[in-house]
């Protein structure tokens, strides 16, 4: 029977709640653990720095992907074995706080109980800007 683990206990360690103020904290991740500044296709503010800050972990060998929310000092923590399933939860988190005004998120979201819309999910990165840019303008730039 193969050895039961808890992920969350194969994550690096996050930084204490009590480094400073949000920034401080920031400054202190390490150990493959960053921050996520922009989410979505258009780089929507992620978190409200430096009350609420979203950071990722990705180690595709193990697979092993973490996430944490910083909220004023409260951590949380969660385990995921895809990249997918921890960028879906991202995906709520950003639609929580754009659905509540911290910060100010997408002009199209859909009210609540209505998923996503496909540009507002995943990571931001200008590689996906420029490409989807592409698309919707039939490939002329």
């Amino acid at each position: 029977m193969p050895e039961l683990s808890n992920p969350l206990l194969r994550l690096p360690e996050l930084p204490a709640r009590d480094v400073g103020d949000g920034y401080d904290w920031m400054d202190e991740l390490s150990d493959g653990w960053r921050f996520v500044p922009a989410w979505g296709l258009h780089g929507w503010d992620l978190g409200d720095w430096p009350y609420v800050i979203a950071c990722v972990y990705s180690d595709p060998a193990e697979p092993l992907y973490g996430m944490a929310t910083y909220t004023e000092g409260d951590i949380e923590v969660r385990a995921f074995d895809t990249a997918h399933d921890r960028n879906a939860a991202l995906d709520e988190i950003a639609a929580w706080h754009w659905r509540h005004g911290m910060p100010v998120g997408p002009d199209d979201l859909p009210p609540e109980g209505e998923p996503l819309l496909p540009h507002h999910r995943r990571p931001f990165s200008w590689g996906r800007w420029e490409r989807e840019r592409g698309q919707s303008q039939g490939g002329v730039r």
